[in-house]
């Protein structure tokens, strides 16, 4: 199986990425969650009606709200190593290898 990764660049959440300049939320913002143990949550959130707003300003209070940098440069895909398919390749030259032998 081949895998896809894609990395973002995230910076810490400020105040304007979260709410108008009244102080009115801004819903529909994607964001990621960095954990007390320094990694991220492999998921990314929407800031919207339904999110824990007392969890979330906790989370903000701490820096531990990320979202994506910016509209241009925010996403680079790269292909991520397949050790199985790495594996199996190797076993085919073996093979082929030992087939001159």
């Amino acid at each position: 199986m081949a895998y896809r990764c894609i990395t973002f660049r995230t910076r810490v959440a400020t105040k304007q990425d979260v709410s108008d300049s009244n102080g009115k939320p801004l819903f529909g913002i994607n964001y990621f969650c960095l954990r007390s143990d320094g990694t991220f949550d492999s998921k990314m959130y929407v800031f919207d009606e339904n999110t824990d707003i007392t969890e979330f300003k906790t989370l903000y209070a701490y820096g531990q709200i990320y979202v994506l940098a910016n509209e241009i440069e925010n996403i680079l895909p790269f292909n991520c190593i397949d050790w199985h398919l790495v594996d199996k390749e190797l076993d085919y030259e073996l093979e082929q290898l030992n087939k001159l032998k």
